[in-house]
């Protein structure tokens, strides 16, 4: 059966009952993990509660379909070929489209995402500033290569757009059928809490316009920093960062040079990749003693216990990749996304209308936070330090936004972060929220021995 005689076949079963929601056998077995607490920050869970949400999303948007086009061009120039599938319309719930994409054989289905993007293009065209989630796809295919699989996951799980794949299924009747493919590309980290060291941060200290002058920063010039630290975080999320951003008010005891202070917390990509060992470790049980005795009681996860790091390691991926950043660990450790200090231009500038806006303090959050925050392990700190009492912070948060999978997280999460105690003002933008937050999701890292003859190539 061609592809032309599978997309006849759908468009009359659509005409006929207005929805193809019944050829999808495994329609209803959609089940979404639930968050249990605010704690619950577990990335390999999350990405698969974004993708099966879409599936989700996509189903319900299946019903009272009209058929806008089938096989048809749909650009706006006539020497352009832009023929999608099908293209629907709800007219009766959401108003929603949805572009059907068949592809039966290997050789086309590398076209597929390619044309998609082109055929949301020309939607756009006709009806800009139209939503991504307005734009739903679905995409059948007969054979799903590890390309096809990773790329619609990747859509699915890091971006707006929606994609909802089927494989196509035919039986010796030449009757149609789909099923919902998990594409289950994404290769699960298994990490329980995330390392402070892979959180890079660096600050915007906020100094006088004019140093020396008789205008001095006080409270009045809080609200332009407040306006900069939305600004920060809108670009940032714009941009695909994850992170949070603070702002700091400085006590007038003399320690800093400048009242307030904006810093950027980002998750780093690499720097976490540095802090996972993709070799299977002989853990070092001195170590672990002494950092018990130092910090408490472990955390669960591969990190700490010796059964995890075995269960991880077993399975754990092999690329070249990995393998790059294995050999070259030591070069890359508490790095700061360069590109996002890059995206600082436009914050700056407004700033510089009424500071002297000067990005420093580069530093990994584990760093970071013994400077600004009052989050020292007090038992640990008196052992070591036993003539010194406890140092005050630095600087105190005054706010706090929260951008991409994190500032989601906390958003879609709202019910856990509501303590009635602890909220001053709204609890996505409290920062003593927030740093318990990321102190809950984040642990210190702790240096193991590799063994170099104990696995095998």
């Amino acid at each position: 059966m061609q592809e032309k005689d599978i997309q006849k076949k759908l468009v009359d079963y659509i005409n006929e009952h207005r929805t193809f929601l019944d050829l999808i056998k495994n329609s209803d077995d959609i089940e979404i993990p639930e968050i249990t607490d605010k704690n619950d920050f577990d990335l390999d869970k999350i990405l698969k509660i974004n993708n099966l949400k879409k599936y989700s999303d996509i189903l319900e948007e299946l019903i009272d379909l009209e058929i806008i086009l089938a096989d048809k061009n749909i650009s706006f120039e006539k020497q352009e070929i832009l023929r999608p599938d099908i293209v629907l319309f709800n007219p009766d719930g959401n108003y929603t489209f949805v572009v059907v994409e068949i592809k039966k054989d290997k050789q086309t289905e590398r076209e597929a995402l390619t044309e998609l993007l082109a055929y949301q293009q020309e939607i756009k065209n006709a009806c800009p500033f139209i939503s991504d989630k307005d734009i739903n796809f679905v995409l059948i295919s007969k054979d799903w290569s590890p390309l096809l699989r990773h790329s619609v996951e990747n859509i699915n799980s890091w971006t707006t757009k929606s994609i909802l794949p089927l494989m196509l299924n035919i039986n010796d009747n030449d009757d149609i059928e789909f099923e919902l493919l998990e594409t289950n590309a994404w290769s699960n980290t298994n990490i329980g809490k995330l390392p402070r060291n892979a959180l890079s941060c660096f600050t915007i200290c906020l100094y006088e316009k004019n140093y020396g002058s008789s205008d001095k920063i006080d409270d009045s010039l809080k609200e332009k920093a407040l306006f900069a630290v939305n600004m920060i975080s809108e670009i940032l999320d714009k941009n695909d960062y994850h992170g949070f951003v603070f702002l700091w008010d400085s006590p007038n005891d003399g320690r800093c040079m400048c009242k307030w202070q904006i810093t950027v917390v980002i998750f780093s990509g690499i720097d976490l990749l540095n802090y996972l060992n993709f070799e299977k470790p002989v853990i070092d049980q001195i170590g672990i003693e002494n950092f018990k005795l130092e910090n408490g009681e472990l955390s669960p996860g591969i990190f700490f216990a010796e059964e995890e790091y075995n269960k991880f390691f077993d399975n754990s991926p092999k690329s070249k990749l990995i393998e790059y950043f294995m050999e070259n660990r030591f070069n890359y450790c508490n790095i700061t996304p360069y590109n996002a200090t890059e995206l600082m231009g436009q914050p700056k500038d407004y700033l510089s209308n009424f500071f002297h806006p000067v990005i420093e303090g580069f530093m990994s959050w584990d760093e970071f936070r013994h400077y600004f925050t009052n989050l020292y392990d007090k038992t640990y700190y008196e052992s070591k330090f036993l003539l010194f009492p406890l140092p005050e912070p630095y600087a105190y948060p005054a706010f706090c936004k929260c951008f991409g999978i994190l500032g989601d997280f906390v958003r879609e999460n709202y019910k856990y972060f509501l303590d009635a105690h602890a909220i001053k003002m709204s609890f996505i933008t409290n920062p003593d929220i927030i740093i318990n937050f990321i102190e809950n999701i984040t642990q210190p890292h702790i240096n193991i021995h590799i063994d170099d003859n104990n696995y095998e190539d």
